[in-house]
């Protein structure tokens, strides 16, 4: 008997297993890539956080304003303790405006900056706060500075304000 003569490519049983092997891992490897892609960007404002210590306010919030307008609390003048860290002002953001806020207390002279909020949502207030350091006694100009970001996800700069104050330290 003669031998057939076996023509074209002839794989052994372990040529056939790192094969699938490879065809596997390139299909896994593109269905990752394809999922990774596939995602929307991550925007600068990842980590974007609400202030853990915002809440309903203790006074009524002021009314009026619309959809379009960025309702703006005053903040004259802020009494507070000698030496004290641990404070108690209500940072309001007024119900119905179209953005979170973000507080930041800074001594004017300096521009030190005393206390940062995290984001305030609409309709609530950051009631304590807990200072860089505490003051001595005395009348010390201030700014109680207001950044917003809108509120849909893309977390937008809207218009801030910087709201002029007086810390009465005693």
């Amino acid at each position: 008997m003669e031998k057939s003569e076996q023509k074209g490519i002839v794989l052994k049983r372990k040529h056939i297993v790192i094969l699938v092997i490879v065809i596997v891992a390139l299909v896994v490897g593109g269905i990752f890539l394809g999922l990774y892609l596939s995602r929307p960007p991550a925007s600068p404002d990842s980590g974007f956080a609400i202030d853990p210590g915002a809440g309903s306010p203790q006074a009524p919030a002021p009314s009026g304003g619309s959809a379009e307008t960025i309702k703006i609390p005053g903040y004259p003048q802020i009494p507070l303790a000698a030496g004290q860290k641990d404070i108690s002002i209500e940072l309001l953001n007024p119900e119905g405006n179209p953005c979170y806020f973000k507080f930041e207390l800074v001594l004017t002279d300096t521009d030190e900056v005393l206390y940062t909020s995290d984001w305030v949502p609409p309709g609530q207030a950051v009631t304590k706060q807990t200072l860089s350091r505490g003051l001595d006694a005395g009348n010390y100009a201030a700014e109680i500075r207001i950044t917003t970001a809108s509120l849909d996800d893309s977390h937008s700069p809207m218009n801030g304000s910087n709201v002029k104050t007086t810390l009465i330290v005693k």
